[in-house]
C-alpha cells in the first residue's frame, strides 16, 4: 500500500562516502514541538525534497457537512462538538489546529490514528471529518469519502471542483513533503552531491512518473524552499503546543 511504502522509505537510509541520510517529512516539527524529540530540522543539512502530496479535509458523503464552509459554520455554532479525527501530536492533527485558530473556531480533537483508521471513522460518521491526502480523495472516492477543502496553493487538477483554503479567506498551506536530511556539518560539496542526484533524479520521466501515480506531485523542491517550509511550520505550531498536549491528558 501507500502508506507502507511510505513506511519503508522513511526506513530507508542511504550512504555516500560514509554519510548516513535519512528521509522524513513535516513530523519532524511536530515531534519537535510536542516534546518527544529535542531538535528540529535546524540539526540538519536539509538536502531538498522529492515530492510533495497536497492534504484537505475529507468527510462521509454521508455528512450535514459538504462545504467547508458548512462545516466552520457548524463549528462556530457549536464550540467543541464538530470532531476531527486525528493522530495527536503528528501534521494530522496540527493542520485542524491551525485551521480553527485561523478561522477562530473550535473543533474537538478525537483521536484515532493514521490514515487507514481515519477513514472508516469518517465514513461511518463516528467522526466528522479528517485529514487525507489527494491520492486518498481520489481512491477513496466511490467508497464514500468526500473531500471539501485543500490546503493547496490552487485547485488541483485532479480534484478541480474542490476549492482550496484560501478561498474561503483561511489562508492555510500545509502539504507532506518527502524530506532528505544530512548529518549537521556535512561538508558543503557532499551536500551539493546529494542534492545533485536528488534532483536529478526527479527529472527521470520514470521517476516522475511513479512517484505521481502513488498521487504525489513530482517536482524536487529545493532545499532552501523546504527549509522556509519547514520554519513556517515550527513558528506555526509552538503558539498551538498548549491546546495539543490538552488532548492527551
Amino acid at each position: 500500500s501507500t502508506h507502507s511504502l511510505h513506511r519503508r522509505q522513511r526506513q530507508m537510509c542511504i550512504r555516500d562516502s560514509g554519510y548516513t541520510v535519512g528521509f522524513w517529512h513535516e513530523g519532524l516539527i511536530t515531534s519537535s514541538v510536542m516534546g518527544v524529540v529535542d531538535y528540529n530540522h535546524n540539526a540538519f543539512e536539509v538536502l531538498g525534497a522529492t515530492g510533495y502530496g497536497d492534504l484537505g479535509f475529507g468527510v462521509s458523503a454521508e455528512s450535514p457537512y459538504q462545504s467547508f464552509e458548512a462545516l466552520l459554520d457548524a463549528a462556530r455554532e457549536n464550540p467543541n462538538e464538530i470532531k476531527a479525527a486525528v493522530n495527536i501530536g503528528l501534521p494530522v492533527h496540527f493542520v485542524p489546529l491551525i485551521v480553527q485558530d485561523k478561522a477562530e473556531v473550535e473543533f474537538r480533537h478525537v483521536q484515532v490514528g493514521g490514515g487507514a483508521k481515519r477513514f472508516p471513522s469518517v465514513v461511518a460518521m463516528h467522526t466528522d471529518f479528517a485529514i487525507f491526502g489527494a491520492l486518498e480523495f481520489i481512491k477513496w472516492a466511490d467508497a464514500d469519502l468526500e473531500p471539501i477543502v485543500m490546503f493547496s496553493e490552487e485547485r488541483l487538477e485532479q480534484l478541480p471542483d474542490v476549492p482550496t483554503a484560501k478561498e474561503h479567506g483561511i489562508d492555510v498551506v500545509a502539504r507532506a513533503n518527502r524530506i532528505w536530511l544530512a548529518p549537521k556539518g556535512t561538508p558543503p560539496e557532499v551536500v551539493e552531491h546529494l542534492t545533485t542526484a536528488l534532483r536529478t533524479a526527479m527529472a527521470d520521466p520514470a521517476v516522475s512518473g511513479q512517484l505521481s501515480e502513488l498521487g504525489m506531485v513530482p517536482a524536487f523542491v529545493e532545499p532552501e524552499a523546504i527549509k522556509a517550509e519547514l520554519d513556517w511550520w515550527l513558528e506555526t505550531t509552538e503558539p498551538l503546543v498548549a491546546d495539543a498536549r490538552a488532548l492527551q491528558q
